[in-house]
């Protein structure tokens, strides 16, 4: 006992040195702080901080996460009150967000909730947090944020700082790649959690917080952000009926009881906390297969071995961290067929000099995606003027080809930019009062030209 109690008193303090070269080496000091709180969790694994809720509710933090959420833009909560209402008031609103949050006086308002299309009918609940929230939420992310960082590990790239779901694939890609010529192939196991955000329990969640911070006001802080409901449109609260079999996520009085409401700033942070939980559990008892995971979506490319590991594995996620498996997305994958991982397609093809290759395409979900989404763009402006619509179109192309783009999708390229070509003429040919597309109008393509529809080309991007 005496041991361990010495062993965990035991702490790297950074030296003088370091902290004079991350001052130099930082533009400001919220970034200064956020090194060296990094640096000392990643020198200190079983270090609990405190004296960090006074960080929170500093006027440099509070200025720095107000814009970064104006950067991020986003709807209006409850409230109505919009980045355009805050022009010329932004020093008021942020001093006033300091005052409460120094007098202990905070109080985070009630959720807003949009829902969100899916495939197949199904919708996606967004729970949106007012922009005073939201700025609260972000300065309590910047503190905390990079203590988890330094214990996070390096099979994560969900909503993490320098990580992109680029990078998961092009780890899944480089191992797929050498499967290709090995003889003892690996199975490859795709995985999804059903509704992760709105499912991590609470109790679990600030254990899991609490582990690395020992400030109560930055834990009542957490707490009072979880737990915060969807106000319905009048007065009444609105509770989640979905589940019933489980008991409400929300009490009587609207508050949430389980999750991390997608929509809000600090949510994502939150979820990877709890399902580190799962990163180690795999890392500490696979040794040979390995695993890459992106918020609540995970490939496991497992070996014959350890096939009973992996149905343990799902027994954990579903007895331990109490979330749910989604059995119909949980299943075995080849490369002959394709493998699916965030929109994209990883398929092992031969090439016209007989050289196998590893092609990473986005998958015909994702195609159908942007082709109806610039067809209804079309359809929903009708009337409106032709170079207001091009450039919604374009903004979309361009958001799309930087998700996917990569060097393996030239066929894919070039029918997403026909199918455009044609929607965008017919549109143009109605607006010249043509009942057929009049093709003379776009001879040498003057489409692109006179008109400035957007292009993809190759961006020569590798993933692997």
């Amino acid at each position: 006992m005496y041991m361990q109690k010495e062993k965990q008193s035991k702490t790297i303090v950074l030296t003088e040195l370091q902290h004079r070269q991350i001052e130099e080496n930082s533009k400001t000091k919220v970034q200064a702080f956020q090194r060296k709180i990094y640096l000392k969790s990643r020198q200190n694994p079983n270090y609990r901080f405190y004296c960090l809720y006074d960080k929170v509710f500093r006027k440099d933090f509070l200025i720095e996460a107000y814009r970064k959420v104006k950067a991020n833009q986003g709807v209006a909560g409850i409230d109505k009150t919009t980045f355009k209402d805050l022009e010329g008031k932004e020093e008021t609103f942020i001093d006033e967000i300091h005052q409460e949050l120094k007098a202990k006086t905070y109080k985070p308002s009630r959720l807003k909730e949009v829902e969100i299309p899916k495939t197949k009918g199904k919708t996606r609940k967004i729970r949106i947090p007012t922009i005073k929230d939201r700025v609260v939420q972000m300065a309590l992310k910047m503190v905390i944020e990079p203590i988890f960082e330094a214990d996070f590990e390096d099979n994560s790239f969900g909503y993490r700082p320098k990580k992109s779901a680029q990078q998961a694939i092009g780890r899944v890609g480089k191992e797929l790649f050498k499967d290709i010529y090995r003889v003892n192939k690996r199975e490859i196991k795709s995985a999804d959690l059903s509704d992760c955000f709105n499912t991590i329990p609470h109790p679990e969640l600030m254990r899991a917080i609490a582990r690395r911070i020992n400030d109560r006001q930055v834990l009542k802080l957490v707490k009072m952000i979880v737990k915060t409901g969807v106000l319905e449109k009048g007065s009444a609260v609105k509770k989640d009926k979905s589940n019933k079999n489980n008991g409400d996520k929300q009490d009587k009085q609207g508050n949430n009881k389980r999750g991390t409401p997608q929509g809000g700033v600090i949510s994502p942070l939150l979820a990877n906390i709890y399902l580190d939980k799962l990163d180690k559990y795999w890392k500490e008892n696979s040794k040979i297969s390995q695993m890459t995971r992106y918020a609540d979506d995970f490939v496991i490319l497992l070996h014959k071995k350890e096939e009973k590991k992996f149905n343990e594995f799902l027994e954990f996620l579903e007895r331990d961290l109490k979330l749910k498996v989604n059995r119909e997305k949980t299943k075995t994958e080849t490369l002959k067929e394709g493998v699916n991982f965030l929109g994209f397609t990883m398929r092992e093809k031969t090439s016209k000099r007989q050289k196998q290759y590893l092609s990473i395409e986005p998958n015909l979900k994702a195609c159908k995606k942007i082709r109806e989404s610039i067809k209804l763009e079309i359809k929903h402006r009708t009337g409106k003027k032709t170079e207001e619509t091009i450039n919604r179109i374009n903004r979309k192309l361009r958001g799309w080809q930087e998700y996917f783009d990569n060097i393996c999708m030239g066929k894919t390229r070039e029918k997403i930019n026909r199918y455009t070509e044609l929607k965008v003429a017919r549109m143009i040919s109605k607006n010249n009062k043509r009942e057929k597309i009049c093709w003379k109008l776009f001879g040498n393509k003057e489409i692109y030209k006179k008109y400035a529809l957007y292009k993809m080309k190759n961006l020569g991007r590798k993933f692997t």
